[in-house]
């Protein structure tokens, strides 16, 4: 027989104390987004130096020059005019999304598909092929190293391992209060349904019935005298004497 009640995951309502349940179970996942915030934040930075001329903040002699390598040939997209740190940017933003779209959905008790594991991991080598480049392009080319790209070059790297190593596995949540409410009176009906279930004679198991001594002694019928008066249940009737004997007395 079909189970008669269909399981349904409905989303939950986001609380603080779901909040800081998956957040502490899913340290990846928060440490990624927390790092995408900040590869965001430099790379708008940098692209604003780049359109904007805002005053860029950085060493300009030695080794360290953050002008000379964003100046250069490789601080633009290969054929555009495009910084480089546009698709920074873009890289920051999905790598961040996907952090975050799974935290968002298990905090509302509606875990993803573990696919975004593996995109997260893809994206990850993606960047890194992008960054090994680019630090080959400071060291060999240019021999200037831009410390704000050495930022975002360590955020890549990190996501990336954090993404190898992060656990998919969902924290389990606890139970909803409308959903305990809920199951109540469906327990009780099946205790009562139990209760007055019909046995093979047709009758209900719960009916009374009378007891079999008290039915016997109601249906007994008392002896009376003549006087009107019952006679005790114990007393015996008395034999008639036959004629032979009184003749012997």
């Amino acid at each position: 027989m079909a189970n008669a009640t269909t399981s349904r995951v409905v989303p939950r309502r986001i609380t603080g104390d779901v909040v800081r349940l998956v957040l502490g179970r899913l340290r990846g996942l928060t440490a990624i987004a927390v790092m995408s915030i900040i590869g965001i934040g430099i790379s708008i930075y940098l692209t604003s130096v780049h359109y904007a001329k805002v005053p860029l903040f950085c060493s300009t002699s030695g080794v360290i020059d953050c002008a000379s390598v964003l100046k250069s040939p490789y601080g633009v997209v290969p054929g555009t005019q495009l910084p480089i740190t546009f698709p920074g940017m873009l890289w920051f933003v999905v790598s961040g999304g996907i952090a975050v779209w799974v935290l968002l959905a298990a905090m509302r008790g509606m875990p993803p598909s573990t696919w975004w594991s593996n995109a997260l991991k893809g994206w990850g080598i993606i960047g890194l092929f992008s960054i090994l480049y680019l630090i080959y392009a400071e060291i060999v080319k240019l021999h200037h190293i831009c410390a704000w790209c050495t930022v975002i070059h360590a955020l890549v790297v990190v996501t990336l391992l954090v993404a190898l190593m992060q656990d998919t596995t969902m924290p389990t949540l606890p139970a909803q209060s409308g959903a305990i409410k809920s199951t109540a009176p469906s327990v009780k009906s099946a205790s009562n349904a139990a209760a007055q279930r019909p046995n093979a004679t047709g009758k209900s198991i719960t009916s009374s019935r009378p007891s079999q001594s008290n039915s016997r002694v109601a249906s007994r019928p008392m002896a009376t005298t003549k006087g009107g008066r019952p006679s005790s249940a114990t007393a015996k009737a008395k034999t008639p004497m036959s004629a032979g004997a009184k003749n012997t007395r």
